[in-house]
């Protein structure tokens, strides 16, 4: 059932929830009037002192009036380029330069097929965006990425 309570007959339904930022965001006062953290797209940094917004909670505009996209691989770039920013600052390595928005994903297609998915999102006027072809090697290149994450993060 959706919202108006009425049944939908349908052999398959692919639902995605409305994409909000938690409550706590907005009740922090760095939303401004939006629901989404205005942050400077090159550095990350928001309208207040020293205060970085990374991933999901973050509004950074395409030079097309779109959002860039709220993709894990994102959140994970951004946390690296904010991490040594803040490292820089207090005098342990060199800056990084800006957050250049290139990112890539993986669409499982099954256990043994995936396109890539890649693009440079701050290009003007449009984001540059590729689809690669369905293959057994991105799949294969996916689990391994997955592999390697859990074991950076987790020591799995």
């Amino acid at each position: 059932m959706f919202a108006n309570e009425e049944p939908v007959q349908a052999d398959l339904i692919i639902g995605i929830p409305p994409h909000r930022p938690p409550a706590v965001v907005k009740e922090s006062g760095l939303t401004g009037e939006g629901a989404w953290i205005a942050v400077d797209q090159a550095t990350l940094r928001t309208g207040n002192e020293r205060v970085f917004a990374i991933g999901d909670v973050t509004q950074i505009k395409l030079a097309n009036g779109l959002p860039l996209p709220k993709a894990g691989l994102f959140a994970q770039l951004e946390g690296e380029h904010v991490s040594a920013t803040i490292a820089a600052e207090c005098g342990v390595g060199a800056p990084p330069v800006d957050f250049d928005g290139r990112g890539y994903c993986f669409i499982e297609m099954g256990k043994s097929a995936a396109p890539r998915v890649e693009g440079n999102f701050f290009a003007k006027p449009e984001p540059e965006v590729r689809v690669r072809d369905v293959s057994e090697a991105y799949a294969q290149e996916k689990r391994r990425f997955e592999a390697e994450l859990l074991e950076r993060w987790f020591g799995r």
